[in-house]
């Protein structure tokens, strides 16, 4: 699929998925309170509150391709406007389904932010920076957590689905909590061992590479996919899926994933503030990712002595000079390697999705013709 294409399918998946979106929030909050007994009236408000200022503003994009992933696994047009009872019950869940990932990533969000103390997160202001919350967040990311799990188990109860989407969430939550871990961690400063030499810059790759791993490519590619492929599978007698079917897929949704985060540990520096709807803060708050070690490894092999103490100077640093870096990173050659990486990695990608079966090989190569590209 073109990008073009996928841009058009993603704009009326969107549709689908906001036409109602107070509804949708107003069940997603009756789903979490389920079986609560004796709890105030205001709470409810609250909740939807939560949901509507943390669920709504980004690119919806893990909800978006869980729902199509459900359509194609189904082999149902669910963006129609005349569907069968039973296809309408199937694009109900699938929307559920949407939004319950979307929950999951307003949770980690919210936590993320909170460790950061990052002031803005899609143009406004972080969760707990709204004035009221506060450190509240921390349980309301707890409660987005549970929407997430909840709507799950009841799409699963419906249609007597048996566990296994619960269970793949609570893999994917584990994981990801495991790469926040790594990535806190791993926090450098001007201190750091990735200035004494080539060979020490060069062990942080690992380190980075797990960070994508785990903290992005499992709950931003992995689940959409697998989770709709999960849901679709279970509406159709057209297809089914084999024991295992995850490890096969992982050949080719982690390495999107990794390609995902690359991206924007590039954009971090080097995109728009408009664009991402803030500013980039890695380079401040010191994040291994791949443009501080790709670029401090440049500057080791290319003897930039200079260029090391700039980047130096600022890593880790509130105050850190990110122009000044940019430009060393820039005369270091680094939008180039990113060029040159990123055309590596489609062809791995490319060979990987190739060997998936062909719904997934559709997924997966629909996700990539949406990544290509991208300046947010």
């Amino acid at each position: 699929m073109t990008s073009g294409g996928i841009k058009a399918q993603l704009a009326a998946v969107l549709s689908i998925l906001m036409q109602n979106k107070d509804r949708t929030i107003d069940e997603l909050t009756s789903i979490l309170m389920d079986g609560a007994i004796g709890i105030p009236a205001a709470i409810s408000k609250t909740l939807s509150q939560i949901m509507a200022y943390n669920l709504v503003g980004g690119k919806f994009w893990r909800g978006a391709f869980a729902f199509i992933a459900t359509a194609e696994a189904a082999g149902v047009d669910l963006t129609s406007t005349t569907l069968t009872p039973a296809e309408e019950a199937l694009r109900h869940h699938a929307v559920l389904l949407a939004w319950a990932l979307e929950a999951l990533q307003a949770a980690f969000l919210v936590a993320d932010d909170i460790m950061d103390n990052s002031d803005l997160r899609r143009g406004k202001p972080s969760w707990f920076k709204v004035p009221g919350v506060g450190l509240r967040a921390i349980n309301d990311g707890f409660l987005l957590e549970s929407t997430c799990l909840a709507t799950v188990a009841m799409i699963e109860e419906e249609i007597e689905m048996g566990g296994d989407l619960t269970r793949l969430i609570q893999k994917v939550i584990r994981y990801t909590e495991i790469g926040q871990m790594v990535d806190i961690e791993s926090d450098l400063d001007g201190e750091s061992s990735i200035f004494d030499s080539l060979e020490s810059a060069m062990k942080f790759r690992a380190v980075y590479e797990s960070i994508h791993q785990h903290k992005t490519a499992y709950y931003t590619v992995h689940l959409p996919i697998a989770a709709g492929l999960m849901l679709g599978t279970h509406y159709t007698t057209h297809m089914s899926l084999e024991r295992g079917f995850e490890s096969q897929l992982t050949r080719a949704t982690l390495p999107i994933g990794r390609y995902f985060q690359i991206q924007d540990d590039f954009l971090d520096m080097f995109g728009s503030i408009e664009k991402l709807g803030k500013p980039g803060m890695d380079l401040a708050e010191g994040k291994c990712g791949w443009t501080l070690v790709e670029g401090v490894i440049k500057a080791h092999e290319l003897g930039d002595s200079d260029g090391l103490k700039q980047i130096q100077a600022n890593l880790g640093r509130p105050d850190a000079d990110s122009a000044s870096v940019r430009a060393v990173y820039t005369r270091l050659g680094l939008p180039q390697l990113y060029t040159e990486t990123s055309s590596r990695l489609e062809t791995v990608i490319a060979q990987a999705v190739s060997t998936q079966t062909p719904v997934a090989r559709s997924l997966c190569g629909q996700m990539m013709a949406a990544l290509v590209g991208r300046q947010k």
